[in-house]
């Protein structure tokens, strides 16, 4: 009996001991995969964990939030190692690391991705928490060292369960647009993908401009939501007709009606990778979400300008983004005939918007348009515009319009 003891003793022991063997070993392995996944200069995770993260089968299991990937990208890094030394710019790629680190460990990771690009993943509500979230993100690190660096983002935001190797792809991809765009902003996946189609149809030179748009408003199909789809079909077309009868009442050249007819079709087609939630919202617009809105303009531009639309076209529709409804009645005559032709497609767009309901307003009746244009008309050239805006909307508002 005593010798049995002593063996199960022994075998106790033994068993002891390759646990904790067994332990130890782990422990070496989860060091090493935490050292190879571990970026040396900033100290944040590198593409490998990024990508042993990304294989997984955790976040496919998650039904119930999206996620969103952020590139941060330093846009300027090779002149600052130039000017300032290699040791000068490992330190401001610390600072950042460091930032980006603090700012996400709440609801993701980051992860540093290259010489001069950070990752970022996170969980979010939709599109423009992600989109906002990576905006202020974008500002901060441009001023972490007093305005040294210009930072630039790419953003894609999915179904967490839809994170996948080809993400981070995405995303980069999207921050590659907006280099290419003068840096210093944010793009998305979706104006890659809608930046794609347009580069398709910029080959077909026997297609008209309009067909072409009509091409690519077809093949954004399923990505557009109910907003995006208004905005972008029926609203354009709405402003376009407004806006000739409007140039053709203050007696515009047909260059400049044409050109005004063109740039209503295409003035708010950036609107399709404007987030549903913008162009849905029920109340006033914070500043941040007043910022993402108006990027619809510089990006319409940029489809307009892909797809073949001519020089003033394209001028058109970026000054009428600058431009409010009430400066489209201001000081007309004193102006460039590109200005004058935003300022009147800017007063068509305002005609369009009140004549119809908006999650945060109910119609305007015409003399209530007329009141709400009415305050800036001063001057001679203002009476002739208030004329003209007066004879287009009595047809506009009648009943059989």
């Amino acid at each position: 009996m005593r010798n049995i003891d002593k063996t199960e003793q022994g075998d106790t022991q033994a068993a002891d001991d390759g646990g904790t063997d067994r332990r130890q070993r782990q422990r070496r392995e989860r060091d090493l995969r935490r050292h190879t996944e571990t970026d040396s200069l900033t100290g944040l995770r590198n593409q490998k964990y990024v990508i042993r993260i990304l294989s997984g089968n955790r976040h496919r299991r998650d039904r119930r939030r999206r996620s969103f990937v952020s590139m941060i990208g330093i846009d300027d890094l090779v002149n600052i190692r130039k000017e300032c030394g290699h040791c000068a710019a490992d330190e401001i790629i610390r600072a950042i690391g460091r930032h980006l680190d603090d700012r996400s460990e709440s609801a993701g990771f980051a992860a540093s991705w290259d010489e001069d690009a950070f990752l970022v993943v996170r969980s979010c509500a939709d599109e423009l928490e992600a989109w906002l979230w990576t905006e202020s993100i974008r500002r901060e690190v441009s001023a972490i060292v007093a305005g040294a660096v210009m930072a630039s983002a790419g953003m894609v935001c999915v179904e967490t369960q839809q994170l996948t190797l080809r993400t981070p792809e995405w995303a980069d991809h999207a921050l590659s647009l907006a280099r290419a765009a003068g840096g210093g902003r944010v793009c998305t996946w979706p104006m890659v993908q809608v930046e794609s189609m347009a580069g398709e149809l910029q080959m077909r030179g026997d297609l008209s401009l309009e067909t072409r748009r009509e091409m690519l408003l077809k093949r954004m199909g399923n990505l557009l939501g109910d907003a995006q789809r208004s905005h972008v079909h029926r609203h354009c077309i709405e402003v376009s007709s407004m806006g000739v009868r409007l140039a053709e009442a203050l007696g515009l050249s047909e260059h400049w009606i044409e050109t005004i007819r063109m740039a209503g079709l295409f003035h708010d087609i950036g609107k399709c990778v404007i987030p549903e939630s913008i162009l849905s919202k029920p109340t006033t617009l914070s500043g941040m979400e007043w910022e993402v809105l108006r990027r619809h303009g510089e990006f319409g531009a940029h489809l307009a300008a892909m797809l073949g639309a001519s020089d003033d076209v394209v001028d058109v529709i970026e000054r009428h983004q600058e431009l409010s409804a009430s400066s489209g009645l201001a000081r007309i005559a004193d102006i460039s005939p590109v200005v004058q032709a935003a300022r009147v497609l800017s007063l068509a767009d305002a005609m369009c918007a009140m004549r119809v309901s908006r999650p945060y307003r109910p119609a305007m009746g015409r003399d209530e348009m007329l009141q709400a244009l009415r305050g800036v008309c001063v001057g001679h050239m203002d009476v002739v515009t208030t004329r003209a805006v007066e004879r287009v909307s009595a047809e506009a508002w009648s009943p059989a319009a």
